[in-house]
């Protein structure tokens, strides 16, 4: 755990360092979420997905988790064009093989917590027998178009994601 807790404090200073004051919050990655609401997307996998090794490129589970990110944020605070956000930071722990034929995944999707300009997601791609096939974190910063930086999640958009 504290070498866990030493790689998100790592994470987080580089997102500070790269978007300004984005993190501003220091959370233990096992303690408590702002919610328990876990948001199930079923995404169709297709033939260009999957590498000559026969198993879902890599590339693709950034594409798939993104998609489940959208929908949860459609859900939440709006489409991008109404709450338009950067990555900040995104890592995927690879957990089982996604072999050719597979036709569907899971991905579920927790918001993990919010911070002053930042959500964290925790995510997982689970395949139909209920094999955890990825376990990922993605940190999402709101962003101010005009200014080209980082905004405050207001108080309003910080319910909406909470659930209070």
């Amino acid at each position: 755990a504290p070498a866990e807790q030493a790689r998100v404090r790592r994470v987080h200073d580089r997102v500070d360092g790269l978007l300004g004051d984005v993190a501003a919050y220091r959370l233990d990655p096992h303690g408590p979420r702002v919610g328990s609401r876990i948001y199930t997307t079923r995404l169709q996998t297709r033939w260009p997905d999957f590498d000559g090794l026969g198993h879902l490129n890599h590339a693709a589970y950034h594409v798939f988790l993104d998609e489940a990110r959208d929908d949860v944020l459609r859900l939440t605070v709006g489409d991008f064009s109404t709450w338009p956000n950067v990555v900040a930071h995104a890592s995927i722990d690879y957990r089982a093989e996604v072999t050719v034929g597979t036709r569907e995944v899971v991905v579920e999707t927790e918001i993990a917590s919010v911070g002053r300009s930042s959500v964290r997601f925790l995510q997982r791609v689970v395949l139909e027998d209920g094999t955890v096939a990825a376990e990922a974190e993605t940190v999402l910063v709101a962003w101010d178009r005009a200014g080209r930086t980082s905004r405050p999640v207001t108080d309003a958009e910080r319910a909406a994601l909470t659930g209070s």
